[in-house]
């Protein structure tokens, strides 16, 4: 005989089960609190370095045949330090110098503009002491080449080139735009009215006036020149 529940069991039934599931659901673990991401420091900046010493410039140079010295005696550069090669122009090349005969220091004490001489020729160059670079920048065959004076703000280096002729012109030298070349390299210096004329003649400088002004006498006359222009005042 088949066993019917009566409607009164089912509702009691139905009941315990759903005490029952409410019941393993509020024991049931909580989910868990999400993992918060452990925080990123910051890439801390290094300090300056307080040890790094800034070289320590020259204030006074001595030069002799053979080198050139600071105010304490100390070599800073040797005439056997000099390339062996100077390439006046792109198609030339000639031996270097073998001994110094004048340099004149910059006021910051950074950079050193050089004469000197081989056998027969004369050689102008520049060197920078930080850097310990140097830099052919004027050449005379058969002549003479001499540092004069720096710019008020060491920037330009002039030369006195002495030819066989003889002239004496004034080239000046970006020490800030230096080429391959020594003809690429800086200026010389001219007046119009030199083509009328029959050597010896000669540019004699007389002052800086301003940074970027050099003034000069030629044949009895003043004159002055922008030296970033090139432009005669």
């Amino acid at each position: 005989m088949a066993y019917h529940r009566s409607p009164a069991i089912r509702i009691a039934l139905a009941l315990l089960l759903a005490i029952s599931l409410g019941g393993f659901a509020a024991c049931a673990p909580d989910d868990p609190d999400p993992i918060d991401p452990a925080p990123v420091e910051p890439t801390p900046t290094p300090p300056p370095d307080d040890d790094v010493e800034e070289p320590d410039l020259p204030t006074s140079i001595d030069t002799s045949t053979e080198d050139i010295r600071d105010q304490d005696g100390e070599v800073l550069l040797a005439i056997d330090d000099l390339p062996d090669e100077i390439r006046p122009d792109e198609d030339a090349s000639f031996g270097g110098p073998t001994r110094f005969t004048n340099a004149v220091l910059s006021d910051d004490g950074r950079w050193i503009a050089i004469g000197s001489a081989g056998v027969a020729h004369g050689y102008g160059s520049l060197y920078d002491v930080v850097e310990q670079e140097h830099h052919y920048v004027a050449f005379q065959f058969e002549g003479e080449v001499a540092p004069y004076s720096w710019s008020p703000d060491d920037r330009f280096a002039l030369f006195l080139v002495r030819s066989p002729a003889p002239i004496q012109s004034l080239k000046v030298v970006d020490r800030d735009d230096i080429q391959e070349f020594v003809e690429d390299t800086g200026f010389v210096v001219e007046v119009d009215r030199e083509g009328d004329l029959e050597p010896p003649f000669s540019y004699e400088p007389t002052e800086w006036r301003d940074p970027h002004t050099l003034c000069f006498e030629f044949e009895g006359d003043e004159y002055c020149v922008d030296v970033g222009t090139q432009e005669l005042q």
